[in-house]
């Protein structure tokens, strides 16, 4: 059974229509609210990376990067790794809070550049604010370290999916939070997952 540490919170932002683009609005709007340091942002299978790094972009975070980039893999090895990685571990996932990879991600450096500014409105810091942009089927096992937010833009496929999803966060202890962008169907679905490993799940409500 996947285990769910305290240390990290879940909570969920429901939008209106259960598209890519209605979900982006909520991660801009996640973003300005719970002004991460080093968020990390999943978006469905199949989702150009470049398309959703380019709309972070135009909203001004400059910083944002497809994760495979950040590592400095090219995607299709990058996802052969990932597959790689998930064929090995066959039913046995690590469990949350567990190292299993580490690396060396430019992510981690600028994290820090960003923590060290911490003085600074977050609207000057959003520029260089190092989003990671993954989908969903390439960073199951990764270590990641310092990312303290992480963004579902896309319903797993499962309540165990989602469970390693939000592991990239709240590492060897330290505090994390998972955001799920999701439509209103997706959240009914959120809030019965929920219930099976055990954690509280918070709705939020989009900002006028």
């Amino acid at each position: 059974m996947v285990r769910v540490p305290p240390s990290i919170s879940h909570s969920y932002i429901p939008c209106q229509e259960g598209d890519l683009d209605s979900k982006l609005e909520a991660l801009f709007i996640g973003l300005a609210s719970r002004q991460p340091k080093a968020p990390l942002v999943f978006v469905p299978r199949g989702t150009a990376l470049d398309g959703v790094v380019n709309a972070l972009g135009r909203q001004g975070f400059k910083g944002a990067v497809a994760l495979h980039e950040a590592l400095g893999f090219k995607l299709d090895t990058f996802r052969n790794l990932a597959g790689k990685y998930e064929e090995e571990a066959g039913t046995t996932q690590p469990a949350l809070g567990e190292d299993t990879v580490g690396t060396g991600s430019k992510s981690s450096e600028a994290a820090a550049t960003a923590a060290a500014t911490g003085a600074a409105s977050f609207s000057s810091l959003k520029s260089k604010l190092p989003i990671l942009v993954a989908s969903e089927d390439t960073a199951r096992g990764l270590h990641l370290p310092g990312v303290d937010v992480v963004f579902i833009a896309a319903r797993p496929r499962s309540a165990d999916e989602y469970v390693h999803l939000a592991g990239r966060t709240g590492r060897c202890g330290e505090e994390g939070h998972v955001v799920s962008l999701v439509s209103y169907r997706e959240g009914k679905a959120l809030e019965v997952w929920a219930k099976q490993p055990g954690f509280p799940l918070e709705r939020e409500r989009l900002m006028d």
